[in-house]
């Protein structure tokens, strides 16, 4: 985990914005949980919810909760960004992998960047990378292909705070099949 991403959020403040999370994913989540044999103290099955749920997190949102969960915090975006991150171990949700002397990146194509159809594009094809902003704060990754093909490369969506933190590790990491 990078602890250069996690500056300004005490561990204080992330118990008490965990706490308020854990209570509205419960609220949310916790009859298709109790269907499905699942549990939000369980590491896996609360990563799995959140990912669901952290869309849904805004200064706005926090304000509304932390009021009825009798907490004292005032949150902020970065700190929001940085909760976020938290949780997810510091990971932008970049996967690549190596076959022979070809880095291949895990990517879905445009028209199917929410969906289940994940292809692997050679990185050595990449000609673009961007960002895009997808509303609440939120950015994902895209790259072109030479071929034209535009592909979402991250799994879960990007703090906006650290879109830049974001492009730079996926830079670095697709960086690696040039010196080959």
């Amino acid at each position: 985990m990078r602890d250069d991403y996690f500056s300004h959020l005490k561990e204080s403040e992330f118990n008490s914005m965990l706490t308020i999370v854990k209570s509205e994913m419960d609220r949310i989540f916790g009859s298709i949980l109790e269907k499905n044999g699942k549990s939000l103290d369980d590491k896996d099955d609360f990563k799995e919810y959140f990912e669901d749920y952290q869309q849904v997190m805004t200064e706005e949102s926090f304000k509304q909760l932390h009021f009825q969960h009798n907490v004292e915090l005032e949150v902020t975006s970065e700190m929001i960004a940085e909760f976020i991150l938290k949780i997810r171990n510091g990971s932008f949700g970049f996967d690549t992998f190596w076959s022979g002397s070809k880095l291949w990146v895990k990517a879905n194509p445009v028209e199917h960047s929410h969906g289940t159809n994940a292809c692997l594009i050679d990185s050595d094809s990449i000609e673009r990378i961007e960002d895009r902003d997808q509303g609440l704060g939120r950015v994902d990754i895209f790259v072109t292909t030479r071929n034209g093909g535009c592909y979402k490369v991250n799994e879960h969506s990007i703090p906006k705070l650290h879109a830049n933190n974001a492009l730079i590790e996926f830079m670095n990491a697709i960086k690696v099949s040039s010196r080959s």
